[in-house]
């Protein structure tokens, strides 16, 4: 998750528009909230923290549930080719 759609941002003519800024919820905590109490949930902003958790929830006997964060305008390669606007005029 990246603060909001990244499709819509990448896409739009106002890709600041607020209409695609999401507000920051604490995912990590619904499966709790959802009665699932016995879940490994981890919030990851790098690739050493994603590897950390994805091992963690291998050795799991319960659901998991992982929220990766992003940059605002982390895009892959095939979303860029639809964007009005370059990697170098965004923030």
């Amino acid at each position: 998750m990246g603060k909001g759609y990244l499709i819509e941002r990448i896409i739009s003519k106002l890709p600041s528009a607020r209409y695609n800024d999401l507000a920051e919820w604490r995912y990590t905590e619904l499966s709790a909230a959802l009665g699932c109490v016995d879940w490994f949930t981890a919030r990851v902003t790098t690739s050493s923290e994603l590897d950390a958790a994805l091992e963690k929830a291998r050795s799991t006997n319960a659901g998991v549930y992982i929220e990766v964060v992003t940059g605002m305008w982390d895009a892959p390669p095939l979303a860029e080719q639809f964007s009005s606007h370059p990697a170098s005029e965004r923030g």
